[in-house]
C-alpha cells in the first residue's frame, strides 16, 4: 500500500493533522502527489509547500503510523 492509499481513508478535522490530509487528499485527486517512499521525501514536499511546523509534526507522526502498519504482506 502506497503512503497515498493510507491517506484516503482518514477523515480530514479542524485541526494542523486534518490540515495535511486535506492538502495532501487535495493533490492525489489531482494526480500531483508525488510517490512517497521514505520520510526524507514527505519532508521535503512538506517545506516546498510552506506547511506550518504543526503540520509537519503530524505528518511525522503519520508517517510513523504508515512505516509501522507496512509489513511484508501489505507492502506489495
Amino acid at each position: 500500500m502506497s503512503f497515498a492509499n493510507f491517506l484516503l481513508p482518514l477523515h480530514v478535522t479542524k485541526s494542523p493533522r486534518g490540515d495535511f490530509i486535506a492538502d495532501a487528499k487535495m493533490l492525489i485527486s489531482c494526480g500531483r502527489f508525488p510517490v512517497v517512499t521514505n520520510w526524507s521525501e514527505l519532508y521535503l514536499l512538506m517545506r516546498t509547500r510552506n506547511a506550518c511546523p504543526e503540520a509537519i509534526a503530524e505528518a511525522r507522526k503519520l508517517w510513523r503510523t504508515y512505516s509501522k502498519s507496512m509489513t511484508p504482506e501489505t507492502a506489495q
